[in-house]
């Protein structure tokens, strides 16, 4: 699946949440996610490779961890990413074949991660990292046919709705930041 993402740093929480309130938008609870990314060992930041990610998601002390095996590959011309998720049922057999594949040692990254769905293509998230001070807000939409510039313009637009701007656009992922 083709995925525009834009990402924020938050500057003034309070305020975020007050503009999500007047639109009548709230984020679901928060869910704590575990990620082990594992880059090629030649990766490069801000190149085309791709990357595996190994996440646990816990939703609530008395339901079970879910396991998710994804694959992201940042395409930079387009600044599109392609991304292939899958739930596994076995942790540990699913991380130790990915190492085999050529993979590095993983880089930790830890979040609870509120989400809103506000279209069956768009979702927002609103991150704050266990390695990071502040929080992350994120728009995810998925990408058609339709021209990827249109997408973009459309996020940034968007952006301004929660009162962020251009300059708080992080473009790294969360694993180089930390």
């Amino acid at each position: 699946m083709k995925k525009a993402v834009i990402k924020c740093a938050v500057k003034d929480i309070g305020e975020l949440r007050r503009r999500m309130k007047e639109i009548s938008l709230e984020f679901l609870e928060p869910v704590f996610q575990h990620d082990r990314v594992y880059r090629p060992r030649n990766y490069q930041p801000s190149q085309n490779f791709p990357r595996l990610i190994m996440r646990t998601e816990v939703r609530g002390m008395e339901k079970p961890a879910r396991y998710f095996l994804t694959l992201k590959r940042h395409i930079l011309d387009s600044g599109v990413d392609m991304v292939n998720q899958i739930e596994v049922s076995n942790y540990l057999e699913t991380t130790s074949l990915i190492r085999p594949l050529g993979f590095a040692e993983p880089v930790e990254v830890s979040r609870r991660r509120q989400m809103l769905m506000i279209s069956e293509q768009t979702t927002l998230y609103l991150d704050q990292l266990d390695e990071l001070p502040g929080y992350y807000f994120k728009i995810e939409t998925a990408v058609g046919e339709e021209k990827v510039g249109n997408v973009f313009r459309e996020l940034r637009e968007t952006l301004g709705v929660f009162g962020l701007a251009e300059e708080d656009i992080v473009s790294v992922p969360y694993f180089e930041l930390v």
